[in-house]
């Protein structure tokens, strides 16, 4: 993955800002507040790159995509839509069936040049 890293100053701000927005729900230095600092910069690193969070799966429409891992490794997926439940989005189901990994990113896959 080919990302522009963020400037100081950038990162800064992305990190005071999800800051403010743990209080009342995590307190600084805990796991919860960590966990929410850490997504916030991993969110503000992939909109520079053509890779989209995990956390905003793609449209259903897509079909297949592809993934990146938390250990780097490249999957190929599908978001997997339950219709009528509270949230439209269920999970990633990946071609290999004994992936149990979550993605951090997705993208749509390249189409091959003729």
């Amino acid at each position: 993955m080919t990302t522009k890293p963020l400037d100081t100053i950038a990162l800064m701000k992305v990190v005071m800002k999800a800051d403010e927005e743990t209080r009342g729900f995590a307190l600084r230095g805990t796991t919860n507040w960590a966990a929410h600092i850490g997504k916030a910069v991993q969110d503000a690193v992939l909109v520079a790159s053509p890779w989209n969070p995990a956390s905003k799966p793609p449209p259903e429409e897509a079909g297949e995509v592809l993934v990146l891992m938390q250990d780097g490794s490249h999957e190929i997926a599908w978001a997997t839509y339950w219709h009528g439940a509270s949230r439209d989005f269920a999970c990633w189901t990946f071609r290999d069936p004994d992936e149990t990994e979550s993605p951090v990113a997705w993208m749509l896959i390249p189409k091959k040049e003729p």
